[in-house]
């Protein structure tokens, strides 16, 4: 039977490994389902190669038969990916798909086309019947050029890892799949691919919108996507994801709404490279292209933070999207080999699982930067949204010509880890080095002002205070001479203004400035506003930073400290809640609440929360501190025991006089307290920023030593 496109012999070629149609001979039942459904679904008979017999010349054994090669001139290729499939040894693996992969890029269509609504579809067409080990995923990963789709054909309950079969039901089935449900999506797929192809064989004027502009460069294939079986089930999910927002992430509709057209969240891109030290550059990848796409005023583009949550715990897209409250998903891949880097992405609607965009990219690594100024535009336009000419500037611009200084810019963003003092120390010399091999850097300059900002405000001993400071200004001013339209090197300066010159005019000035060029970001304003006493404000900045960052614990902790410094106790324990339960145990969130109980005057629950949490309390230091571990004990003698082994600790290393203050206050010591506080004034420690809204120093608010040090912080008129 002829193809129902000429110049091919078969529509579907059906791969796969001889020992997987043993037993109950499942290929063999899923090719026949298949025909059966497809003479349902076409008008003309479509044609399928299935070498049932294994004396057919498809052995599994070197010694091609010449056949081979013209039973593999087919419309559609469907290998059956199984636990034995991804073997480069096998005649399945080698004869046939990577043959049929290099045979397609190079007929007349592409392995991958574009369709005429503007969707992207591979013509080989995975059925996966078993879950995969790591290493034959990446496997078939590299070898298909993206991440893995395909329609699953897996039965799975506890223990069981099989083929789906026509028998089973779905109930049984964990992955509520039923077998003539995929039967009919595949089905589905062949007659949408065979469609698109008639369309492009009709002439030029038929091409759909979003064509390969990349001359030579293949299409990003279309893929599958791992669907649940009907919509009932997908509204299921949707529902039970919105319920996980309201109830564990502590924000609910009133804080996180729901999604809007014009949101995206970028999923981590995959490294496709074999080398795991590559995992800096995929992970930079994917922080410059929220970077871009957050200069985007129309669009509500998620945070860093939140999308990383999925680098090792990927969910079904409809799930991700739900947590995310975004109506589009941009994922893709990455592999990086010597000078050249090839990337793929895809734009996805998490509603109706179609493809808006996609695009591949093999390219020098000298244009990375155009590369991912194309990726934010092309998903502007497919979105439908006008950019004007600061954004399209903005998109534009190339941080650096030196691409080796931009890599060890990547790698300090990569190591700064968990905010330990060792992590700023390896970023601050990364940046450096980035700086030597490019003096113009002028976004190295403003990250690296932003590093030496955090050393001082921790109080780490890399520099004296005094010293960090002045690297951090120094390095603000250098990145704003390079670059004046920076908003990196703005939120530097915001963040120096306020945390060290107490200049909350400028700081306010500068910061509305960095959000000007990167308008997703309102985290520090609201931060800002809540030290000058603007808790109003504050509140309605944090509803905006919970929208764009929903699972980052820090987040709600920090509006939950806002809403605290503000006396609204209930709204601070609620997003306390969403911060544990997005991390259960998190230290800051623990440690805030047993402030909460203190200020209620529940003393005893609070010395036994605050003991569980271990941080340093009270101010906006949240480090883990052992000093505060230990066995709950009555409210004075626990914070009289703290106070000691604090004392002692500063024979050694310096504590913050912010934190002495806060200890002096819990055991009743006004005197000690101003004493501590004029000498956190005196150190311009960056603690000190909240002196005038922290609860526990209501007492001292009519003490003229302490109204003394508000109005030399100018914050006595910003109430």
């Amino acid at each position: 039977m002829p193809s129902l496109l000429p110049g091919f012999e078969y529509d579907i070629f059906i791969s796969y490994r001889q020992k997987d149609n043993k037993g109950d001979r499942w290929v063999t039942e899923f090719v026949n389902a298949l025909r059966t459904e497809l003479e349902s679904t076409f008008k003309e008979d479509v044609s399928i190669y299935f070498d049932e017999n294994p004396h057919d010349g498809l052995l599994e054994t070197h010694n091609v038969d010449k056949s081979v090669e013209g039973k593999l001139k087919c419309v559609i290729f469907i290998p059956i990916v199984s636990q034995t499939y991804c073997d480069p040894k096998s005649f399945a693996w080698k004869n046939e798909l990577c043959a049929f992969n290099t045979l397609a890029k190079e007929d007349q269509f592409g392995r991958d086309i574009a369709l005429s609504n503007g969707n992207v579809a591979s013509r080989i067409l995975p059925v996966k019947i078993h879950d995969l080990d790591a290493e034959d995923k990446t496997l078939l990963e590299n070898e298909l050029g993206g991440v893995l789709r395909a329609v699953e054909f897996i039965f799975k309950s506890q223990g069981v890892n099989r083929p789906l079969n026509s028998t089973d039901k779905r109930e049984e089935n964990a992955n509520r799949t039923f077998y003539r449900d995929q039967i009919n999506k595949v089905a589905n797929a062949v007659k949408e691919i065979i469609t698109g192809l008639k369309i492009f064989e009709t002439g030029p004027s038929h091409q759909p919108k979003y064509n390969n502009s990349h001359q030579g460069q293949p299409r990003v294939r279309r893929g599958i996507r791992k669907l649940l079986s009907n919509s009932a089930v997908v509204l299921l999910i949707l529902l039970l994801a919105g319920y996980f927002i309201y109830n564990y992430s502590g924000a609910g509709d009133k804080l996180l709404p729901q999604a809007i057209e014009k949101s995206i969240a970028v999923l981590p891109f995959t490294n496709m490279s074999k080398d795991e030290d590559q995992e800096y550059f995929s992970d930079g990848l994917t922080e410059d292209i929220i970077t871009q796409l957050a200069k985007i005023k129309a669009l509500k583009v998620i945070s860093r933070t939140s999308v990383m949550q999925y680098k090792k715990n990927p969910k079904p897209i409809a799930v991700m999207a739900a947590e995310l409250h975004v109506a589009t998903i941009l994922e893709g891949s990455v592999q990086r080999s010597g000078d050249q880097v090839r990337i793929t992405a895809q734009l996805i609607n998490a509603a109706t699982d179609e493809h808006l965009w996609a695009e591949s990219y093999d390219r020098p690594i000298k244009e990375l930067f155009k590369v991912q100024s194309d990726v934010a535009s092309q998903i502007a336009l497919a979105l439908r949204t006008r950019l004007t000419a600061t954004e399209k500037s903005e998109i534009n611009k190339a941080p650096t010509t030196n691409m080796e200084a931009y890599t060890l810019y990547q790698k300090s963003q990569y190591n700064l880890g968990d905010n330990s003092k060792e992590s700023f120390a390896r970023s601050i010399q990364l940046l450096l080095h980035a700086i030597q091999l490019d003096k113009n850097f002028a976004l190295a300059y403003a990250t690296l002002a932003g590093q030496y900002s955090y050393v001082a405000y921790y109080q780490y001993d890399l520099y004296p205070l005094s010293e960090a400071w002045r690297l951090a200004k120094e390095s603000a001013n250098q990145a704003l001479s390079l670059d004046s339209t920076l908003g990196a090197a703005y939120n530097s300066f915001a963040y120096i203004e306020r945390t060290h010159d107490w200049n909350w005019k400028q700081a306010e000035k500068d910061q509305l400035k960095a959000i000007q060029s990167n308008p997703n970001n309102y985290a520090n304003y609201s931060i800002l506003l809540g030290a000058m006493g603007r808790f109003e404000e504050s509140l309605d900045q944090g509803k905006h930073d919970l929208a764009v960052d929903p699972l980052n614990a820090q987040n709600y902790v920090d509006v939950a400290r806002m809403n605290y410094y503000a006396g609204k106790l209930d709204e601070a324990n609620h997003l306390l809640q969403g911060a544990i339960g997005l991390e259960p145990n998190y230290r800051p969130a623990l440690g805030l609440m047993g402030c909460i109980l203190e200020h209620q005057g529940k003393l005893d629950s609070a010395v036994a929360m605050i003991s569980r949490s271990a941080t340093r309390t009270g101010t906006d230091y949240e480090g883990s501190d052992d000093r505060f571990d230990m066995k709950p004990t009555s409210y004075k003698k626990y914070w009289n025991d703290v106070l000691s082994r604090s004392l002692e600790d500063a024979k050694k290393k310096r504590i913050p006089s912010i934190l002495m203050a806060i200890l002096y206050m819990r055991i009743g010591n006004q005197g000690s307290a101003l004493d501590a506080l004029e000498k956190a004034f005196q150190d311009r420690e960056g603690g000190i920023v909240y002196v005038n809204v922290e609860p526990l120093f209501i007492p001292l608010h009519t003490d003229p030593r302490f109204k003394k040090i508000i109005t030399s912080m100018g914050l006595t008129d910003s109430h």
